[in-house]
C-alpha cells in the first residue's frame, strides 16, 4: 500500500527488550489472519516524559478484511491501555 515497510526483526527485537514500544495486533477469529496492527510508543517509559503522554505511531489495516470498523478498534484498544497505565495523552503522529 505504498507504506515503509519495517525490518520484523527490528519489530521483533522491540517486542522482546523494549517496555517503550508497544504492538497490538487484530486478528481474524475464522483463519487466524492478521488484518491490523497498530504501534504506540510510551513516552514516560522511553524518556520520562514529565507530561506523561504517549504516542500512536503506525495503524495499518488489510484493505481486503472486508471487515468495517478495524483501525477505530485498533486506536481505542491503545488508548485504553495507556489510559489504564496512567498516561495522560495520546498523540498522534501522522505521515
Amino acid at each position: 500500500c505504498g507504506m515503509v515497510p519495517a525490518p520484523v526483526e527490528a519489530i521483533w527485537r522491540n517486542h522482546l527488550h523494549h517496555d517503550a514500544v508497544i504492538y497490538l495486533i487484530a486478528v481474524r477469529n475464522d483463519d487466524g489472519a492478521v488484518i491490523g496492527a497498530v504501534t504506540g510508543v510510551d513516552h514516560e517509559v522511553l524518556f520520562s516524559d514529565p507530561e506523561r503522554g504517549a504516542s500512536l505511531w503506525t495503524l495499518a489495516v488489510d484493505p481486503g478484511a472486508a471487515l468495517p470498523g478495524i483501525g477505530e478498534a485498533l486506536t481505542h484498544a491503545m488508548a485504553d491501555r495507556f489510559r489504564r497505565a496512567g498516561r495522560a495523552y495520546l498523540d498522534l503522529s501522522v505521515a
